[in-house]
């Protein structure tokens, strides 16, 4: 090599060898490359060599090491390729000095790679169009799946217009808008994220992620990996599910208005409740059997259950027949951990009801194939929860939004217009209807001097008070929103000994300390439910309610 070399005077100097000198991403582990490579490497640049081109591994690539360029060739002659590379071969243009090498796929147009003048030393190399090629490529080998399209997110001056990616290149106004067509042109299974910043950042990314969930498709990038909620078809009949964009923003209430609605319009439903207090084996109680009362529910607290349990307050408050069912955890995009629902759905199946109703739990979803979804958020929240993060998935997958505590001081008006804006750029034909929650006592309190036990925020309790005493004619002499602390609960029920009679909702503490109190003090410990009220909302919920009936067919109405 060094006497050839010698007699070169100031020409243009090439070596060609067949075998490699240095590994070649994305061809797996190195066992071919030259024993010598790096005595080899050292000798070409001392002596100043300008190109290296070799073979072999039918892969493509470039480096530039010092001053010298080494250019690996695909084939062209061959299907014999490492996982999905196309067969290419190089052309090397070399007028004064210049010189250039162009990537050729038979009968399409060539690309540039490499270009230097070997005078000035002067050079341009193509690394990002050429390493995003090999990432292509090494994504396909690496999930074994078949690339069905590439979207394109941003950072075009990195790029050369025209370029062949062996996939459609699919664009959009912002890079969630290219995500979004591809998943919409395309069947996809996996969406694999090659960006990062500047181009996009953590906002965009979980938008990213909603939509390509929302398609039920893998999201998967460097260091995580996010997969959609499973939801089996296990359902007979036809089914909704509520669920919510975080705790304390009146899911359950919603299911219970939901129920009772349905009940009075002779759909007949059934409900599936799911919640962290759940029991461990899925129990049904025929809540129309049922008398709402403090002895019923002291006793399935002495029987060990959590009488404040959510398919509780369903059953006893909405008189419908409801399947208790447990939970444990809830992942980002709302998948438990573990739960027996599935369970739950097929005991539902038995029953004789018409509809089913999936009430989740916390930002839970109940793991079942439903016709139509509602999603309850609160406008306390703060909007990132809703149209944020995996809160667009959650608006993705449903079909009406219920914005609760929308009202002053909860929420202003301004905060509930904004969020109401940021819901419709996401999903422009979703229905929102912003909604408030006001007590319905089960029972007669007209009269009575009230203790009024909640969890409602304090910001809101005197007003809730004050709509019990002109509704309902009785009179509220004390006031509690502390029914999910105990501690302060106990101190509260200390203060409130002019009452006549207790009235909670039957949440958190209100069998074992509320009702309790009452009994050991003679009092009537009377229940109540929070009503959502909303411009439209029986209307819309009765809707879902006939397209669930409609979308389930003919088989599934009858329970088949």
């Amino acid at each position: 090599i060094r006497q050839s070399f010698a007699r070169s005077d100031e020409r243009l100097k090439i070596f060609v060898i067949h075998h490699h000198l240095i590994p070649i991403p994305g061809t797996g582990r190195e066992r071919n490359i030259i024993f010598d490579a790096g005595d080899v490497l050292e000798l070409l640049n001392d002596l100043g060599v300008d190109l290296v081109l070799s073979g072999h591994k039918h892969v493509p690539y470039s480096w530039k090491l010092e001053d010298m360029f080494i250019v690996n060739a695909g084939t062209a002659s061959t299907t014999r390729l490492r996982g999905n590379t196309r067969p290419c071969y190089n052309i090397i243009e070399i007028e004064d000095g210049r010189v250039q090498v162009f990537r050729k796929y038979p009968f399409k147009e060539r690309e540039l790679i490499v270009d230097f003048d070997s005078a000035s030393r002067e050079y341009s190399r193509y690394e990002e169009r050429i390493d995003s090629e090999l990432g292509v490529d090494s994504v396909r080998e690496s999930l074994d799946a078949e690339g069905v399209a590439a979207a394109f997110l941003g950072g075009t001056e990195k790029l050369k217009e025209g370029t062949d990616y062996g996939v459609p290149l699919v664009t959009g106004d912002n890079p969630a808008s290219a995500v979004e067509r591809a998943l919409s042109e395309h069947a996809v299974d996996v969406v694999v994220d090659l960006s990062d910043e500047p181009v996009v950042g953590y906002r965009e990314r979980m938008r990213i992620a909603s939509l390509t969930l929302s398609a039920g498709a893998r999201y998967l990038g460097s260091d995580f990996e996010l997969t959609p909620p499973q939801f089996h078809d296990v359902s007979t009949k036809p089914a909704l599910a509520v669920i919510g964009t975080g705790k304390r923003v009146g899911k359950t209430a919603v299911s219970g208005y939901l129920a009772r609605l349905l009940a009075r319009e002779d759909f007949d439903p059934g409900v599936v409740s799911m919640g962290r207090g759940g029991p461990p084996r899925p129990e049904v109680i025929a809540g129309h059997r049922l008398e709402v009362g403090s002895e019923y529910l002291l006793e399935a607290l002495e029987r060990g259950s959590h009488a404040a349990s959510d398919y509780y307050e369903t059953a006893a408050l909405s008189r419908v027949t409801t399947v208790g069912c447990r939970r444990c955890g809830g992942g980002l995009a709302g998948e438990p951990f573990v739960s027996n629902v599935l369970e739950g759905a097929r005991i539902a199946n038995s029953l004789e009801t018409g509809v089913t109703i999936f009430d989740g739990s916390g930002t839970a979803m109940p793991p079942v194939e439903v016709e139509r979804r509602v999603l309850v958020a609160g406008a306390h929240q703060d909007p990132e929860y809703i149209t944020g993060f995996l809160g667009t998935y959650r608006l993705l997958i449903s079909d009406l939004l219920l914005l609760t505590m929308s009202e002053e001081p909860m929420a202003s008006e301004e905060k509930v217009r904004n969020i109401v804006d940021g819901v419709r750029e996401i999903k422009p034909d979703l229905t929102v209807i912003p909604a408030v929650f006001r007590p319905r006592p089960v029972g007669e309190v007209g009269g009575l001097r009230i203790a009024y036990v909640s969890t409602a925020p304090p910001a809101v309790l005197e007003k809730l008070a004050r709509f019990l005493e002109e509704r309902y004619e009785c009179e509220v002499v004390a006031a509690s929103g502390n029914l999910s602390d105990r501690k302060r609960l106990a101190a509260d029920l200390d203060g409130m000994g002019g009452a006549d009679a207790y009235l909670t909702e039957i949440k958190a503490a209100a069998v074992d300390v509320v009702t309790r109190r009452g009994a050991a003090e003679g009092k009537p410990v009377l229940y109540c439910d929070n009503d959502p009220a909303g411009e439209g909302l029986d209307g819309e919920l009765l809707r879902l309610a006939r397209e669930a009936v409609a979308a389930a067919g003919p088989s599934r109405a009858a329970g088949v």
